[in-house]
């Protein structure tokens, strides 16, 4: 994931770099990224599994013969095209495998029909058995209205889309990434999304992902249009899919 320097993410202050970094990005010259080891993704050499990425995502694959081969990864997270590289006899070859995603790409893809919008406040809500990650849920979104947009704040076990700003850094508020970058990234981090991202979960995913072009092939969904499929990633981590604040790295779990 990479937070690009841009139009709407001009450089920092050093005051703002600061706390990026202290969040978890790693500046770069680029801008600031955030990193995801693939783990347990399967390496394609030649059309052929050879072998899966590790825990630190890392792979090492034995035995090729000396020449130009293909290689790819599969995973349901990620899509990635097909790198070639050299084999030299007696030589190791060392390939990297990256994916990068836009983070304000990431984040505005991904609020499209998404609860930070009227319809979420008006809307009549379907109760759900007490037995689902969504039980006593309620609306709690408040607007923050400005001239060209919407920021919010949710209450305890609100509906939400993405529990993708509950990090434990920043000040829990939904904030529209291109008016307010720093504060999204900050809010981002150690949020329901993050971590989910980090075990696996194919929020970046261009085809199933949370920013997909296709809402309704989306992992985590507007609860104003599918509410039985929002906050998926919450799900995946133990998590309830109603808005909760972040006081630790992993959360309270048990939400």
């Amino acid at each position: 994931m990479i937070l690009p320097y841009s139009a709407d993410f001009p450089v920092p202050s050093e005051e703002e770099k600061e706390q990026l970094v202290k969040t978890g990005w790693i500046e770069t010259s680029e801008g600031f990224v955030r990193y995801y080891p693939l783990v347990g993704a399967s390496i394609i050499v030649d059309e052929e599994v050879a072998t899966t990425t590790d825990e630190d995502g890392n792979f090492v694959v034995n035995g090729l013969v000396q020449g130009e081969h293909k290689i790819s990864i599969e995973h349901n997270s990620v899509e990635n095209g097909i790198t070639k590289f050299e084999v030299i006899s007696g030589e190791t070859a060392n390939v990297s495998l990256t994916t990068k995603v836009n983070f304000l790409t990431f984040m505005d893809g991904s609020e499209e029909n998404s609860d930070n919008n009227e319809i979420s406040t008006s809307m009549s809500i379907t109760p759900f058995a007490e037995v689902t990650p969504y039980s006593g849920g309620k609306k709690g979104e408040t607007l923050i209205p400005h001239d060209d947009h919407n920021d919010a704040t949710y209450s305890a076990y609100a509906y939400v889309t993405c529990n993708r700003f509950n990090g434990k850094y920043g000040d829990q508020k939904y904030y529209k990434e291109e008016h307010h970058a720093i504060a999204a990234a900050d809010n981002f981090i150690t949020s329901d999304c993050d971590l989910a991202i980090g075990a696996g979960a194919p929020c970046l995913s261009l085809t199933n992902g949370d920013y997909a072009t296709d809402a309704s092939k989306r992992y985590c969904k507007s609860w104003a249009v599918y509410q039985n499929y929002s906050a998926t990633c919450s799900q995946d981590i133990d998590h309830k899919s109603l808005y909760h604040k972040h006081t630790t790295t992993s959360g309270p779990t048990g939400y």
